[in-house]
C-alpha cells in the first residue's frame, strides 16, 4: 500500500464531493428532504470513490474529512444564525443532527464497500 493511494483516495473523496454538491445545487430543487437526504447520498458515494481508489486504510481519513466539513458547515450556520440572537450549538445541532449522523455513517459504508470492492476487483483480475 502507497501513500500514493491514499492521496489520490483523498483527491477523488474531494473532488467527487466537490462535483456532486455543485450538479445537486444545479439540479436538485431545495426542500427539507433534499437538504436532508443530499448529504448523505453525496457522502457516500464521495467516500465511496476513494475507498475504491486508496484500496485501504481509508476509513479515517473519509471520517476526517467528514468531521471537518460538518464543522465548516456548523460553524456557517453559527454565522449565519447569530445575528437574529438564535445562534447556539444546541439549536444548530437539533436541526442537522439527522444528516449530521447518517452522512457519517454513509462515509464509514461507502469508504468500506469502496475498498473492498477495490479488492475484489483485483483478486478477481489477478486469477484470471
Amino acid at each position: 500500500m502507497s501513500h500514493k493511494n491514499l492521496w489520490l483516495g483523498f483527491a477523488s473523496l474531494i473532488a467527487v464531493n466537490v462535483a456532486l454538491n455543485n450538479l445537486a445545487t444545479a439540479f436538485v430543487p431545495q426542500t427539507i428532504t433534499a437538504t436532508t437526504v443530499q448529504p448523505i447520498v453525496i457522502s457516500f458515494l464521495a467516500s465511496f470513490a476513494g475507498g475504491f481508489i486508496a484500496r485501504e486504510r481509508f476509513i479515517f481519513i473519509a471520517l476526517g474529512v467528514w468531521a471537518v466539513l460538518w464543522a465548516a458547515i456548523g460553524y456557517m450556520l453559527y454565522l449565519i444564525a447569530a445575528p437574529t440572537g438564535q445562534a447556539t450549538i444546541s439549536s444548530i445541532a437539533q436541526h442537522n443532527w439527522v444528516a449530521f449522523l447518517f452522512s457519517g455513517l454513509a462515509t464509514v459504508a461507502g469508504a468500506y464497500i469502496g475498498q473492498a470492492q477495490a479488492i475484489r476487483r483485483t483478486r478477481n483480475t489477478a486469477a484470471t
